[in-house]
């Protein structure tokens, strides 16, 4: 793909900042990529409440009743509106997931239009109707794209006539880099850890990790940056380390880039059960620590594999040996440093936002040959 200048690429979300989480991230990272690169841009966002920079980019507020239920209707109508306005359709239409991409289907779009999937939607427990209605939308749209093989994998068997693709998420290097301001540390060795404090994300690996590394004397502190419904318990299981633990509360990505960057390691123990279907689809953040020169750790879990390489970027383990495999690393900080270095070296080559969304939209706009769903290969994003 020579470049994207003259194309009109329409987003259509059902988050988008203010609104936190992995989707309204991506379609914020994606609008601002592609006008970078040169695109037309416009974002039809649920209740849309944006109050950044949308010099680059259009912004278009999607409204309606019974939201969640009704919310390819509200988009049909939102899509039409705004071909009505434009005087056509776009170049490509890229949807959040498929029950937005749902209402472009329902619209007749008249121009390619990608599902990007990003694992819970296709491991989640849905009526049959639901089922029915997740693989005619995934099998109608021009590509289905992936977050991870994890992902993939499963989109294969639910929508076995989908037209598939693997590498949707990257992370602006400008932001996260090894550059830039640092934040003070009291302790030889310092963790971090970011994201929404939920069941899923176990918040509680984390602690247990620092209670380890203080119990074997190693001289640690943490920060937890980020909110959530499990906020109040994690703080009560913290009482006993003190100041080691620090809750920093909901973090602008500026503010993340410092804290990673001044850390030694970050700690995600996402766990992925996908007979409940709560999964973790892949791990930015993980990304974004290796974009600020920081190792990472995780879980050898659901998509979390794709975001870290073992022995390259950092580590994965299991829930139990977690804490155990952290505090060997810790002891290690030669090794920490090397991994740190290489996993800069991966997020660039692998993951700049721009990279990403050079390749889906040529992807999207059949410029390129699609992968198919969980096939092996080395490098996701390339």
């Amino acid at each position: 793909m020579t470049g994207l200048a003259g194309r009109r690429v329409w987003i259509a979300t059902e988050d988008f900042p203010p609104k936190l989480g992995g989707i309204s991230r991506w379609s914020a990272n994606t609008a601002a990529a592609a006008s970078e690169l040169g695109a037309a841009v416009t974002v039809l966002a649920k209740r849309a409440s944006f109050r950044g920079d949308s010099a680059f980019f259009t912004m278009v507020s999607v409204e309606g009743r019974s939201f969640c239920a009704l919310r390819h209707l509200h988009f049909m109508r939102a899509l039409r509106g705004e071909k009505r306005k434009q005087g056509g359709w776009p170049d490509v239409i890229l949807c959040s997931t498929w029950r937005v991409a749902e209402g472009a289907v329902l619209a007749r779009a008249a121009c390619p239009v990608t599902a990007m999937v990003h694992g819970l939607e296709v491991f989640s427990r849905y009526t049959p109707l639901l089922r029915a209605r997740r693989r005619r939308v995934l099998e109608k749209v021009s590509l289905a794209a992936a977050a991870s093989r994890f992902t993939a994998g499963r989109l294969s068997s639910v929508a076995p006539g989908s037209r598939v693709f693997i590498g949707i998420n990257g992370v602006d290097t400008r932001v996260f880099n090894p550059d830039g301001p640092r934040r003070e540390r009291a302790r030889p060795v310092q963790l971090v850890s970011a994201g929404r404090m939920v069941p899923r994300k176990r918040f509680d690996l984390v602690l247990d990790s620092l209670k380890l590394l203080l119990d074997s004397g190693i001289d640690a502190g943490l920060w937890l940056a980020g909110g959530g419904p499990l906020e109040s318990v994690l703080r009560e299981q913290a009482v006993p380390l003190g100041d080691r633990a620090e809750f920093l509360g909901e973090v602008p990505d500026d503010d993340l880039a410092v804290l990673y960057r001044s850390a030694d390691l970050f700690l995600s123990p996402c766990q992925s059960d996908a007979s409940s279907g709560d999964v973790e689809g892949f791990g930015l953040t993980f990304i974004e620590a290796s974009a600020c020169g920081t190792a990472v750790a995780g879980l050898s879990e659901g998509g979390v594999t794709d975001a870290v390489e073992h022995g390259v970027s950092g580590i994965l383990s299991t829930r139990s040996d977690f804490a155990r495999d952290v505090l060997d690393l810790c002891r290690r900080p030669d090794l920490m440093d090397c991994y740190g270095r290489q996993g800069l070296e991966r997020a660039r080559r692998r993951f700049d936002i721009c990279k990403v969304v050079t390749k889906l939209l040529s992807e999207s706009l059949g410029e390129e040959g699609g992968e198919p769903a969980g096939s092996p290969h080395d490098d996701p994003a390339s």
